[in-house]
């Protein structure tokens, strides 16, 4: 099938776009459409103006954060994770190196996908029945799986490039934006068959 992919550019005070026309094959159906540059300059902050910083040991740990300030640990000794997201049931999906592990609040663990494959995964959304969309870096394509693991489908994005985050979004929730580290686009995945999971508005209203 056919798919557009759009860049935007800034020349002075004149956008120029350049549309080129690719073809692709999915199984649902959807295409994706490349609708803005990232600038490569840009950082992201937090509210309180601190920046993460990765542990010189590799080790990592999942914590949860209360409004008021107060910190809990709630599982540790991962040796690579990254992405994450609070799945229906209250339990939460978590990027461990080269594949994705369930975590409960009492810290138990158990591995949903054990590898993604050659490249580790990095971000990841959920929609409303609970299947998990998983950004494979280096394969340039998003992953989704059922809770169980199980893979049901692969959107993949024409071209070279280098995936890394994903969210679902408009006013039906069911298109799919994904940002590319490289070439630094955000492409959208537009009409897909289930809408993904409402996530807590930001920001929200401080505490204390």
């Amino acid at each position: 099938m056919a798919c557009r992919r759009t860049r935007r550019s800034r020349r002075g005070s004149r956008s120029s776009i350049a549309t080129a026309r690719c073809a692709t094959s999915r199984p649902t159906g959807s295409s994706p459409r490349t609708i803005s540059p990232l600038r490569p300059t840009a950082r992201c902050t937090s509210p309180t103006r601190r920046t993460t910083r990765r542990h010189p040991s590799r080790s990592g740990a999942s914590t949860r954060s209360h409004p008021t300030g107060s910190i809990r640990e709630v599982a540790a000794g991962f040796h690579y994770c990254n992405g994450i997201a609070l799945e229906p049931g209250g339990t939460i999906a978590v990027i461990e190196g080269r594949g994705v592990q369930r975590c409960t609040v009492d810290g138990e663990r158990e591995w949903i996908v054990e590898v993604l494959g050659d490249a580790s995964g990095d971000g990841l959304a959920l929609d409303v029945e609970g299947r998990l969309y998983v950004c494979c870096t280096s394969e340039h394509a998003v992953r989704v799986f059922e809770a169980d693991g199980t893979e049901v489908d692969r959107l993949e994005i024409p071209g070279p490039g280098l995936v890394t985050n994903c969210c679902f979004g408009g006013d039906d929730l069911r298109t799919l934006f994904v940002t590319e580290g490289l070439p630094g686009s955000v492409v959208a995945f537009e009409g897909l068959p289930t809408p993904g999971l409402p996530v807590n508005p930001w920001p929200v209203p401080a505490v204390g």
